[in-house]
């Protein structure tokens, strides 16, 4: 039985005769589970045997099992039968991929975060044609895959918008996946993994007070990798990008027609009129925030001293290592269905849930299997 972790920069063209590429080996380690001790004893023809095995990760920090446009993280439990030369056999094998899941924590804001336009950062632009302005207010930036970005919209009036028009917002929000080689300073690849569009319209009441703040969401992708930077040769991150545009619907001629009562024949087509007309002003705002795709829901914490492999030297990375399978059997009994409410339904689903997305495994965890089930031997 063999067990591999390997990330590699996958080979690209650099320029002209210029190929660049790398790779990173995490670990390997090897362990027999059967060995032919004499002539007696052998494996029989057209015979299915199971030799169990159990694993046990270190509580090291390794990348996760991902496959990218110019990286690949893979881990491998690999099984070989050998048999003996004398029958003029080859080996077989049977490889099994481990999705890996490293322990990145997410949290709340101890207090919201209220995000700046990025042309205001650069130059102080005033709002055109007296046009409102805005905020973005976020109270996480870190987020497990298949969560919702919820984002805050504040827009901020003034005197001369304040009661004469109404107002329509229109928000985008895309979330990019930046990839970005260990040894460079500029990124690789940009990619957009997300998006989504709102329409908001900011309603009036019959005092002229308008809605102060209204929320948008964006749903993460559920197979989406988790950021991390401690890779000796690329680090995932994410930003999230949102812009606002406030566009003027009406002027406050039509607004006093549109708040009648009962509007006259000739009002209702001045409304129509108005209504139809293209936007006399917008005015645009953009907003960043770094996000942090996470792997452990809020509240739970890694502890203090689990590591980066990256803060070890080659030679002392800790490795898996294969535990004797009578040493694990020290375990609570099953308990009765008669006492207590029976598991073997959710044991059932989360091994068929195994064979259909893959063996998951985390960082200090457990791996126990059956090596060279379904394997027959030709002897």
């Amino acid at each position: 039985m063999h067990f591999q972790g390997v990330e590699a920069m996958l080979a690209y063209d650099v320029g002209p005769g210029v190929i660049r590429t790398s790779s990173n080996q995490l670990f390997g380690v090897r362990h027999t589970l059967w060995k032919k001790l004499d002539d007696d004893d052998g494996l029989n023809a057209m015979t299915t045997y199971k030799f169990l095995f159990t694993v046990q990760m270190p509580y090291v920090q390794f990348p996760p099992s991902m496959q990218h446009d110019y990286y690949r993280c893979t881990y491998k439990l690999s099984a070989f039968l050998d048999p003996s030369l004398g029958y003029g056999e080859v080996p077989v094998m049977s490889q099994r991929s481990i999705n890996y899941i490293p322990l990145t924590e997410t949290r709340l804001l101890k207090a919201p975060l209220y995000l700046k336009d990025q042309k205001s950062r650069r130059k102080q632009v005033p709002s055109p044609n007296n046009m409102p302005s805005a905020t973005v207010k976020l109270h996480s930036v870190e987020y497990l895959s298949g969560d919702t970005i919820q984002a805050t919209v504040c827009p901020k009036f003034t005197e001369s918008n304040s009661s004469c028009n109404v107002y329509d917002y229109h928000v985008t929000m895309n979330l990019y996946q930046i990839s970005s080689f260990s040894a460079d300073s500029v990124p690789i690849l940009s990619q957009l993994v997300d998006t989504k569009s709102h329409h908001v319209e900011v309603q009036q009441d019959k005092n002229g007070n308008k809605s102060t703040e209204f929320c948008v969401g964006l749903k993460l992708k559920e197979d989406l990798p988790p950021s991390f930077e401690y890779s000796k040769i690329m680090t995932l991150t994410y930003k999230l990008k949102v812009k606002v545009y406030i566009k003027k619907r009406k002027t406050s001629f039509s607004l006093t027609a549109a708040m009648q009562s009962k509007p006259t024949e000739g009002s209702k087509k001045l409304k129509e009129m108005m209504t139809t007309l293209p936007w006399p002003s917008t005015a645009m705002y953009t907003f960043e925030a770094a996000i942090v795709v996470g792997t452990m829901s809020r509240g739970v914490r890694a502890g203090e001293d689990l590591q980066d492999y990256a803060s070890f030297r080659a030679s002392e990375v800790p490795i898996p290592r294969f535990i004797k399978h009578i040493e694990y059997e020290d375990e609570l009994p099953r308990y009765e269905s008669t006492r207590l409410p029976s598991y073997t339904s959710e044991i059932v689903q989360q091994q068929q849930q195994q064979q259909q997305h893959g063996s998951i495994t985390r960082t200090g965890s457990i791996i126990s299997g059956t090596s060279l089930e379904g394997i027959r031997s030709s002897l």
